[in-house]
């Protein structure tokens, strides 16, 4: 049986997964605030990159014994490995032959209104 995982994954993500038919269940997405997700970014870096050997040697490489002031005065790069894709393509789905996009979740919330998303998943499923 096939499972949907957490994590960073667009709607597009759930609507290709094989054993998943999306339309059966309400969907919703979490958006961070820029600020916050920018240091969780700069922070996951600092880290390591999470254990990846690819992300962790850039990470050292770029990022390396920075501050987060360092870093933003450096000018921050543009690569795969810093994690900082728009919020919006995680939720919005493109028709390939036409280009045009529609909004691929039921619901969006931020981040600091976890409470709500508790509350609306237990009046969707409760």
């Amino acid at each position: 049986k096939k499972v949907a995982n957490a994590g960073h994954s667009s709607i597009r993500d759930y609507h290709t997964r094989e054993g998943i038919n999306s339309k059966d269940f309400q969907s919703f997405g979490i958006v961070g605030h820029p600020c916050e997700r920018f240091m969780n970014a700069f922070d996951f870096l600092k880290k390591g990159g999470g254990g990846n050997p690819v992300e962790a040697a850039w990470a050292k490489k770029v990022v390396g014994d920075m501050t987060v002031d360092e870093f933003v005065q450096k000018g921050i790069p543009t690569s795969p490995h810093f994690n900082f894709r728009a919020m919006w393509s995680f939720m919005l789905l493109t028709d390939p032959s036409t280009s045009e996009s529609t909004m691929g979740v039921d619901n969006i919330f931020c981040h600091d209104q976890f409470k709500d998303v508790v509350d609306w998943v237990n009046d969707q499923y409760g």
